[in-house]
């Protein structure tokens, strides 16, 4: 009884989205009578309960594997899933998606298979990068997170030790080596999987960065080409003011308004709680302010006049 209802509620929903003003072609509508007869032909809760949440989504990963390989077990939830992610991520069409699989002159296992393998062996020419993930692919370091593959703890690993300054540093100057520009895509695809944290959240920042939001001005548009690290916490931010005024002779705080934040607390090697932006995020400057009392942290005492940049996410 559960199944027969599944199914109804299934074919219903699917031809409800497809038939919306007429956008779909005729084709699409057959292709819904074939992915609801493979269905039935499985009796899998689970299978429906995949196609049952953001249904049109769910079809299209389907179409993508209908239209490009015809060895492909198309049911598999891992397969489903891995092009549903794809095409999110990279926000594509499944028609674009199955033209440039088409081009390539391969299924779509192969040619999957195949991206994959090219962009982790530019990834590895990053000697941080290949530690960590040598280490846990030998399991020589013990891996915490089963909600992650092996790549994606590899980066954010990667990203909270000390090496996250170097990789910034680069992401900033517009580097084009390879394995900094697909370990960017691996941050930024890992990143769209955890929820968003909206809130307000701060940083701590020194001359360059001050200088920059200056330039801008209340009212402008900032873009960071590197991954925006904020913290929940002010005085941690505040800590990192102190460091930056030593460091570079001025500090500054920023309230970031948060729309995308990510917590990667329980996945980073330091105890910053930490929320942090995918590279080329942009944030409109709100306020510029300066501080009229001191403020003291265990790193020291910021003295009154210091920045307070407020800006807000787009």
């Amino acid at each position: 009884m559960i199944i027969s209802k599944i199914r109804i509620l299934l074919f219903l929903i699917l031809s409800l989205i497809i038939g919306i003003q007429n956008v779909r072609s005729q084709e699409d509508d057959c292709l819904v009578d074939i992915l609801v007869s493979e269905l039935q032909k499985t009796n899998s809760n689970k299978l429906y309960d995949y196609f049952e949440i953001n249904t049109e989504k769910k079809f299209e990963a389907w179409k993508v594997l209908l239209k490009t390989d015809s060895e492909i077990n198309r049911l598999d939830l891992k397969q489903l899933k891995d092009v549903e992610e794809y095409l999110d991520f990279k926000r594509l069409s499944a028609e674009d998606l199955i033209t440039k699989v088409k081009a390539s002159g391969v299924n779509y296992s192969s040619w999957r298979k195949q991206s994959k393998e090219n962009s982790l062996t530019k990834m590895l020419q990053n000697e941080y990068f290949k530690e960590i993930y040598e280490n846990f692919k030998n399991k020589l370091v013990h891996r915490r997170f089963n909600d992650l593959k092996l790549e994606e703890e590899a980066i954010l690993h990667f990203y909270t030790r000390k090496t996250y300054y170097k990789f910034n540093n680069a992401l900033s100057n517009n580097s084009k080596r390879e394995d900094i520009l697909e370990l960017e895509q691996l941050l930024n695809k890992t990143l769209h999987k955890i929820s968003s944290s909206p809130a307000t959240y701060n940083r701590g920042i020194g001359y360059k960065e001050i200088e920059y939001l200056l330039s801008v001005g209340k009212g402008g548009t900032v873009v960071y080409k590197n991954f925006l690290s904020t913290s929940s916490s002010r005085e941690l931010a505040m800590e990192f003011v102190v460091k930056n005024k030593e460091k570079t002779g001025k500090g500054a705080l920023v309230k970031v308004i948060s729309k995308h934040g990510k917590s990667i607390i329980k996945y980073s090697q330091a105890d910053e709680s930490e929320f942090l932006h995918k590279s080329k995020t942009e944030f409109i400057v709100k306020d510029i302010e300066v501080a009229k009392e001191s403020y003291s942290t265990n790193e020291g005492v910021v003295p009154k006049g210091y920045y307070v940049f407020t800006i807000e996410e787009k």
